[in-house]
């Protein structure tokens, strides 16, 4: 090949990586802010319904789990085992947990006798449990 060929192809070359490190200073490395959160189907679960506290492996086969639980005062994975379970049947989102409860919580209240929406708190401390669904 030409040498003098060889060296303008050579400075083309220069200048096109100068040019593409220079027009991609102002771009950041980081994915968008949604990028970060996780991305997970819902599926149709194929057992009976039952709200019995038991997470029976019938009821919940197919389900979504997904785990990994984050410590609020750490910002790092609890100890503390637990996962939860999505999935649908019909017109109803199903939504299971499974965890231990943190340690120094106390003990639970439960002193709610009736279903459904209560004042009353579910633990001495204040522990709690946040669900976000969008």
């Amino acid at each position: 090949m030409n040498p003098r060929r060889s060296a303008r192809l050579g400075l083309v070359l220069l200048a096109l990586h100068v040019f593409s490190v220079a027009s991609a200073q102002d771009q950041k490395l980081l994915p968008r802010d949604w990028a970060w959160e996780s991305v997970f189907t819902v599926p149709a679960l194929k057992g009976a319904t039952r709200l019995d506290g038991v997470l029976a492996d019938n009821e919940w086969m197919f389900a979504t789990q997904a785990g990994a639980l984050v410590d609020g005062n750490t910002l790092m994975q609890a100890t503390q085992r637990g996962r939860f379970l999505l999935g649908y049947r019909g017109q109803d989102f199903c939504l299971g947990f499974d965890f231990h409860r943190p340690k120094g919580s106390g003990q639970p209240r439960i002193l709610v006798e009736k279903a459904g929406w209560s004042e009353k708190p579910l633990w001495v401390r204040d522990e709690n449990l946040e669900v976000w669904l969008a």
